[in-house]
């Protein structure tokens, strides 16, 4: 039955089930997905419309899950035409390099930088030259831990993407201190001086991340939080006051 109904239709048919909203890809801990696959084995039309709606939104949460796609995409790499936003909540090592290499299309890239040994980075330091997004999402919660060698090298490679990435103009900043490894990430992107949004949780993340970004030609600073949840936080000044945007606004 299903292969008598128009490619379109049943794309719209199968869109909640394979759609991961973008609240979940940006939660600064994003859920574990159910095994959406599985709807593929339905029919040949399900698996051929499918396919491009399961690999649209891709979230690794474990070496296990990058695995898997490393060999998927290896195997076919023609699959990864289709990833538009990529999350990555670790190093993993060499397998990140065939995803990267294999996903030119990526739009939104979410990268965890709480690397710790003994992870491994050497995939994403090579692949980040391999894609161009054009919103970057950071997340990092270490307070006082010495950054190890995969960080660096990480850190290095992500501040020399940085300044090729001419498509990224749209920041979030998932970080919840000014660090020496935040601060220099900010300052590549006020170097770069190509960012038009900032997306912060909250007024008191806004007020210390957009000193950092002062230099950039930003039109809006918007804030995750509802207004009533920022009320508490210090007036910014006027240039930041006259670009927020909050989320129930």
């Amino acid at each position: 039955m299903a292969s008598t109904v128009p490619d379109e239709i049943l794309s719209a048919i199968l869109h909640p089930v394979f759609d991961v909203p973008d609240s979940e890809f940006s939660a600064h801990f994003a859920p574990v997905l159910q095994p959406r696959w599985r709807y593929l084995l339905v029919c040949c039309a399900w698996r051929r419309v499918g396919t491009p709606l399961l690999y649209r939104v891709v979230i690794l949460k474990s070496k296990a899950q990058a695995k898997t796609l490393s060999t998927t995409l290896s195997a076919s790499p023609e699959l990864g035409r289709y990833i538009k936003k990529l999350r990555v909540e670790g190093g993993y090592g060499a397998l990140m390099l065939p995803i990267l290499r294999h996903a030119p299309r990526i739009t939104d890239l979410f990268l965890v930088v709480d690397i710790v040994t003994p992870e491994k980075t050497e995939g994403l330091c090579a692949g980040l030259s391999l894609v161009s997004p054009r919103r970057l999402i950071l997340r990092s919660g270490e307070y006082h831990r010495k950054p190890c060698k995969a960080l660096t090298e990480l850190l290095d490679a992500l501040v020399e993407a940085i300044v090729n990435w001419d498509l990224l103009t749209v920041f979030e900043s998932a970080f919840v201190f000014l660090s020496p490894k935040t601060k220099r990430i900010l300052q590549a992107l006020a170097a770069a001086d190509r960012l038009r949004v900032l997306r912060v949780a909250n007024l008191y993340h806004a007020n210390w991340v957009y000193k950092e970004l002062a230099g950039c030609s930003l039109e809006a600073v918007e804030l995750t939080l509802p207004y009533s949840e920022n009320s508490l936080v210090a007036a910014p000044g006027p240039e930041l006051q006259s670009l927020l945007r909050f989320s129930d606004q």
